[in-house]
């Protein structure tokens, strides 16, 4: 969760689910939505 700033630059080191919860609070909408969608 440290590194809540570079889940803009490797979004899919965050794919696990745990930070993926955090960056969607930083990341836009449509970001988040695609995020999700990889993470199923």
């Amino acid at each position: 969760m440290e590194v809540d700033h570079v889940d803009l630059a490797y979004p899919h080191k965050h794919a696990d689910g745990t930070a993926l919860r955090d960056v969607s609070l930083s990341v836009p909408a449509r970001e988040h939505t695609a995020v999700i969608g990889r993470s199923g």
